[in-house]
């Protein structure tokens, strides 16, 4: 049943663009939220530093973005091996049936760019073989999930997330980007989301004339 899946808040932060490039993630958040009514999952949060192994293929850019985050993860970071292998064990306590059926959902933002850092990562430190022998469902993109809500919203100029966080009068406390925070924020969205479209389907009726 669909109901059986929890869900995983997360986003990274990244030494670039392309894990193909060299680029790494050097920062891994993640929230859990229950199913049945989209509060905190008692597995709570995930906070991970990563040392970088490629500094040299850091982008500058990236690391302007992330701040104090490049200098605390070169000097007390995880090796990647170990950090990768906590995110997994903690998507795995968030799977309550213990089933393939039942592996969480994977919320972000633009969760094509987080998805792609993961996988590329994990198969390169194999621990992840194939799709079976992951710990995590398929993913959901809140910032898709957000333009089905707010694509007539005049007010909205873009799909950053801020721009939804401060629609919704939440901000993020510096200019630099941190994962943990970014996660946060993204909850609050997504929950408020889920809820309102779990109240907008109770309303919903099939019609009763053939779509063409």
């Amino acid at each position: 049943m669909i109901q059986n899946r929890n869900l995983i808040v997360f986003d990274f932060e990244t030494s670039g663009l392309d894990p193909k490039d060299g680029a790494e993630v050097v920062q891994i958040a993640a929230k859990a939220i229950n199913a049945w009514d989209f509060s905190d999952h008692h597995a709570g949060e995930l906070c991970l530093l990563i040392k970088p192994q490629n500094p040299d293929k850091a982008s500058a850019r990236a690391i302007e973005v992330i701040g104090p985050i490049w200098p605390e993860a070169m000097k007390n970071g995880l090796e990647p091996t170990v950090a990768w292998s906590k995110f997994m064990d903690f998507t795995r306590s968030v799977n309550d049936t213990k089933t393939n059926s039942g592996k969480p959902i994977m919320a972000g933002w633009n969760t094509d760019f987080d998805v792609r850092f993961r996988d590329f990562t994990t198969a390169q430190l194999n621990l992840v073989k194939n799709r079976d022998d992951a710990p995590w469902g398929f993913p959901l993109d809140v910032m898709m999930l957000s333009w089905s809500l707010f694509e007539s919203d005049n007010a909205v100029q873009n799909l950053k997330l801020d721009t939804i966080a401060n629609l919704l009068g939440l901000k993020r406390s510096t200019n630099t980007h941190d994962a943990m925070e970014d996660v946060r924020i993204t909850t609050k969205i997504l929950q408020r989301e889920l809820k309102f479209l779990r109240k907008c389907k109770e309303r919903m009726r099939v019609a009763s004339s053939p779509i063409y």
